[in-house]
C-alpha cells in the first residue's frame, strides 16, 4: 500500500459523483 491516498482520493471522487 504506497499510494493509500490516491485510494482514498479516487473513492471520494467516486462518492461525490454517485451524489
Amino acid at each position: 500500500m504506497k499510494s493509500v491516498g490516491e485510494s482514498m482520493a479516487k473513492f471520494f471522487a467516486s462518492y461525490s459523483h454517485m451524489m
